[in-house]
C-alpha cells in the first residue's frame, strides 16, 4: 500500500523544485517556447517532455532518479507507481513569472491524486 500522504509530499517538492529560478535548464527551455503559450507537459517515468524538450531530458532523468530514490526512501516499491506527471503553465505580470504546476500520481492499485502548485519569481 502506497503511503499517499508521504508521496504527495515528494511530488510536490518535485515541483518545486522543477519551478526553481536556479533550474536554469528549465528556465532556458521555458524561454524556447513561444512566449504567448508557454505550457509544457512532463512525465517524470517516461522520461518525456511535450513540446520538443530534447534540452530536457537529461534534467527529466535525474528527476526521475530523485523520485525513485525518495520512494525507496518511503520503503514504496517502483512498481507501485505507474504514473508522475507534471502540467505546467506560466504567465507573465510586468514584475514577475507565475508557474502553476499540477502533478498527478497514479498508483497500480488505481489511485490517482493530483496536488497544484502556484509559484511567482519576480523577473
Amino acid at each position: 500500500m502506497v503511503k499517499l500522504k508521504l508521496l504527495k509530499g515528494v511530488v510536490h517538492n518535485l515541483a518545486d523544485s522543477f519551478s526553481s529560478p536556479s533550474n536554469t535548464n528549465v528556465l532556458d527551455y521555458v524561454n524556447s517556447l513561444p512566449k504567448q503559450n508557454r505550457s509544457f507537459d512532463v512525465d517524470i517515468l517516461r522520461e518525456t517532455i511535450s513540446p520538443g524538450g530534447a534540452s530536457l531530458r537529461e534534467s527529466v532523468a535525474m528527476y526521475k532518479r530523485w523520485f525513485l530514490k525518495n520512494l525507496m526512501n518511503l520503503k514504496v516499491p517502483e512498481d507501485e507507481v505507474v504514473s508522475v506527471r507534471l502540467k505546467i503553465d506560466i504567465s507573465y505580470t510586468k514584475l514577475s513569472q507565475n508557474w502553476r504546476i499540477v502533478s498527478t500520481v497514479k498508483t497500480k492499485e488505481g489511485k490517482e491524486f493530483s496536488d497544484e502548485l502556484r509559484v511567482s519569481n519576480v523577473r
